[in-house]
């Protein structure tokens, strides 16, 4: 298993921002992230990631500031998750860009009336996809834009596609592990988080999937 600072895409010019989640730093960028209320880095899918917790009433990663990408560009955020606790109600939202001027994006896990699902939201729109996550496993996701709409992928294989939103935001904000406000925090442990100025392909996500499970390496 190989993390992102490993592999070919680390050194793609749109990778405009690498979180190892091992501390705050920036690893690609100099974005480094303020630790609000004493998130702790622990063993997670390589080395350490940040963990929010079993149950967490209000930890998260922030900045002030979108980490320059906006609400007219295309844009993808790959990264591993493991819940610490099953959701029973409410949102856990895993990461949040608020915008400066309008709009935001944010890929949150849902309990809706029993049924636990993803949701891909930008501006308020966006599809979603039921699924359980459990505790067991992590997951590697990627929350992208491609002109108008919005896709997921989860190990490498698109689950959800949908139209963005107009909702506006404004609050010009990057987080992890909670919403533009804090709220919605994720009793989850996160780990190894790319920001890229770019979509990126279905072969790509695919690639980036297995290069960091470890399958291209015994091909």
């Amino acid at each position: 298993m190989a993390e992102l600072a490993t592999i070919s895409l680390f050194s793609d010019a749109n990778l405009l921002h690498y979180y190892r989640l091992e501390d705050v730093s920036d690893n690609k960028g100099s974005s480094n992230l303020t630790n609000n209320n004493t998130v702790a880095f622990n063993p997670a899918k390589y080395t350490n990631g940040a963990d929010f917790g079993a149950s967490n009433p209000n930890k998260y990663l922030s900045r002030t500031d979108a980490i320059g990408i906006t609400n007219a560009t295309n844009w993808a955020v790959p990264f591993w998750v493991k819940l610490q606790t099953e959701i029973g109600a409410g949102n856990y939202t895993f990461f949040n860009i608020n915008f400066p001027t309008s709009s935001y994006c944010q890929l949150y896990y849902s309990y809706n009336a029993g049924t636990r699902r993803l949701v891909v939201d930008q501006g308020g729109g966006g599809p979603t996809y039921n699924i359980t996550l459990g505790t067991a496993n992590f997951y590697h996701m990627v929350m992208m834009r491609n002109g108008a709409n919005v896709y997921l992928y989860i190990n490498g294989t698109q689950v959800a596609s949908g139209a963005l939103g107009t909702a506006g935001g404004g609050l010009n904000t990057f987080g992890i592990g909670a919403d533009g406000a804090g709220s919605n925090p994720s009793s989850a442990i996160i780990d190894d988080l790319g920001v890229f100025n770019r979509y990126l392909t279905d072969a790509e996500i695919l690639t980036l999937y297995k290069e960091q499970s470890g399958f291209l390496a015994i091909l």
